[in-house]
């Protein structure tokens, strides 16, 4: 049975735009979650669900990262291969190796929440924990044959119902940080329909002790990711721990959650280009999704400044009426961890099973975790919130910046910027976008105008894909008036 598992004859080139598309859904299905647990549950119960959220956050970023990539590139070279065995034996370790992780992630997450929220807060997250780690085989095997529109429908189906299910529980129950953290668990659990393709190869584990390559290289991917994620999470994490901000910090605590929406578009990128970057192809494919995230996440930096500060307030609830303060910290901070995120995602695809990534990257982790988390804890015990948020943005870009500083990164930071005269004068096209947002900011209703047509013109500016179906659209367009 095993045996007759299909294989495709090529990967798939990586097409970002759906897998962005979807990543950007999900996010806001998410915000909306997020928006609607400020109205439902008191700041105390908000700032333990924000806590909690982050954990599986980074949960969510390095389960779906470590094994789920080696299993990626795995898979991608079995198809150009045909080569079934291989294959196999990558899906077998994939699983048994996340269900290692998954034990160990729940019961340290669990620990962690223990610590600030309830019994029942932490087992449902170390439930989450568990459930994500298990599942992220099934999506490792998604990534490595090119299928973003399956990825980006399993993305979005796993926010629906967690926002469904968390609604139900938080409606029907005493308002509680675990009514929110149940619909978490019921979204996670959506993800496990991926595992189907990959059933017919788990079998025992007694084959793991002969994959130590692959253990290397999920061990590198892992140990640079978990530092990523730390790092993004580590704010909200300290804004709910420290005794000292506990409660106070709920309104930057929802302006974090807000402003890191660039690091999941820079996720949807490195899931969709990591396969791609080998050897002869590695330096265009790194050039091409830096530009994409430069112009997506500038997008997004400008939308988050030039929101309309009524409508910011009008939104939250008057506890957290100091959003609008700390959202210009948390803005430029996402923009920050999302650049962190990419730059991770390039040394990272230097570590195959056959290929050490540079030592120099594992130092730049080193120094970037070991940085911001001493700038995050000094800034919060000098001027509380404030300082964590002026120390968070300070942590952020320092930790992109040490990346940034390697011999590959730095050469491919370099070529980002467009040299031919078509793409200049796209530039500067979108140069002229700010100078409407902040003209139309006033007035509420046309700013969401302007944001919605410049969100059009980025999607077919940044997105191969989206810009050949506009020039589709725009030929077929002349053909019918040209009949006329």
């Amino acid at each position: 049975m095993a045996s007759r598992i299909r294989i495709s004859a090529r990967p798939r080139g990586h097409t970002a735009g759906l897998l962005t598309i979807g990543t950007v859904a999900a996010g806001v299905v998410n915000y909306a979650y997020t928006l609607l647990m400020t109205h439902r549950l008191t700041t105390s119960e908000f700032s333990v669900f924000a806590g909690a959220q982050s954990l599986v956050l980074v949960v969510g970023i390095v389960s779906g990262a470590a094994v789920p990539w080696v299993l990626a590139r795995e898979s991608a070279v079995a198809a150009v291969q045909q080569d079934t065995v291989r294959l196999r034996q990558a899906i077998n370790f994939a699983f048994w190796a996340n269900m290692g992780v998954g034990v160990v992630a729940s019961v340290v997450t669990g620990a962690i929440v223990a610590s600030f929220g309830s019994s029942v807060d932490a087992l449902l997250v170390a439930g989450t924990s568990l459930v994500l780690c298990v599942a992220s085989t099934g999506l490792g095997l998604l990534q490595g044959r090119g299928r973003t529109t399956a990825l980006a429908a399993l993305v979005v189906s796993e926010v629906v119902v967690k926002f469904g299910v968390g609604l139900v529980l938080v409606s029907r129950s005493q308002p509680s940080a675990g009514g929110a953290l149940g619909g978490a668990l019921a979204g996670a659990c959506v993800l496990l329909v991926a595992l189907g393709p990959a059933a017919r190869c788990i079998g025992l584990p007694r084959s793991l002790h002969t994959d130590r390559s692959l253990w290397r290289a999920a061990g590198r991917i892992g140990v640079l990711q978990v530092g990523v994620s730390v790092i993004a999470s580590l704010d909200t994490i300290l804004a709910a721990a420290l005794p000292s901000l506990r409660g106070a910090a709920a309104g930057y605590q929802l302006a974090s959650t807000i402003g890191k929406v660039p690091m999941f578009i820079s996720s949807a990128v490195s899931t969709a280009v990591f396969p791609t970057l080998v050897p002869g192809n590695a330096f265009r494919g790194r050039v091409q999704a830096l530009r994409l995230y430069a112009v997506t996440s500038g997008f997004i930096w400008l939308a988050l400044l030039t929101a309309p500060g009524d409508v910011i307030r009008g939104v939250f609830p008057a506890d957290y009426g100091s959003i609008t303060q700390w959202l210009p910290y948390t803005a430029s901070l996402g923009v920050a961890l999302g650049l962190l995120n990419l730059l991770t995602t390039f040394v990272q695809s230097r570590t195959t099973p056959g290929h050490s990534p540079p030592s120099s990257g594992f130092t730049a982790i080193a120094w970037a975790l070991s940085s911001t988390t001493a700038v995050m804890v000094l800034g919060a015990a000098l001027d509380g919130v404030r300082g964590l948020a002026i120390g968070a943005l300070s942590a952020g870009w320092l930790a992109a910046w040490l990346f940034g500083l390697l011999a590959t990164e730095r050469r491919a930071l370099g070529a980002v910027p467009w040299r031919r005269s078509g793409r200049v004068r796209r530039a500067v096209l979108m140069a002229a976008v700010p100078a409407v947002m902040v003209v139309a900011r006033p007035v509420p209703a046309l700013w969401f105008a302007v944001v919605l047509a410049a969100a059009c013109l980025v999607a077919v500016a940044a997105f191969p894909e989206f810009r050949a179906f506009a020039d589709r659209v725009g030929r077929g367009a002349a053909r019918s008036v040209g009949r006329r």
